[in-house]
């Protein structure tokens, strides 16, 4: 039941994350950190990962950390994975997979928003989304190679 749980959060924290940060959201702790890599990649079958760096700290048993991408090219838009953050104040990498659907994208040109979110309890118990870090920029779509079978 614990593991149904936490791929709950995920998939909320996900949904929160592919959201541009609201004009309201409290300045950043100068701890927090999130790259994204200039390169993200794309598989035959249309599964997408990009992946950058992140830093973090605080306490994560309680209020757990969350990496969410939105890949964009042209008019098409996704949310690409989440990943869960430790929070130990290293600097730690990320990856994020995702297979979005029609009509899938292409080696080139793109664009990747990535948040990091820290999700919180109210005085109701209901999850609200802390942005703790963002980073939005330009990406070159590459196709990942798959791996050659040597069986003959």
């Amino acid at each position: 039941m614990r593991m149904r749980h936490a791929s709950g959060l995920a998939a909320v924290a996900a949904l929160l994350a592919a959201t541009a940060a609201p004009a309201f959201a409290a300045p950043a702790d100068p701890a927090d950190s999130l790259t994204v890599d200039k390169t993200a990649r794309v598989a035959k079958d249309g599964t997408v990962s990009i992946s950058g760096t992140y830093r973090c700290t605080g306490d994560t048993t309680n209020e757990p950390v969350y990496v969410g991408s939105t890949l964009r090219q042209k008019s098409w838009g996704d949310g690409i994975g989440g990943t869960r953050a430790v929070c130990d104040g290293k600097r730690h990498r990320w990856t994020n997979t995702g297979r979005p659907g029609e009509p899938g994208y292409r080696p080139g040109p793109a664009r990747v928003e990535a948040n990091m979110i820290r999700l919180r309890k109210d005085r109701n118990g209901s999850l609200m989304a802390h942005y703790l870090s963002s980073q939005s920029r330009p990406v070159k779509l590459t196709a990942k190679e798959q791996p050659k079978d040597h069986a003959k």
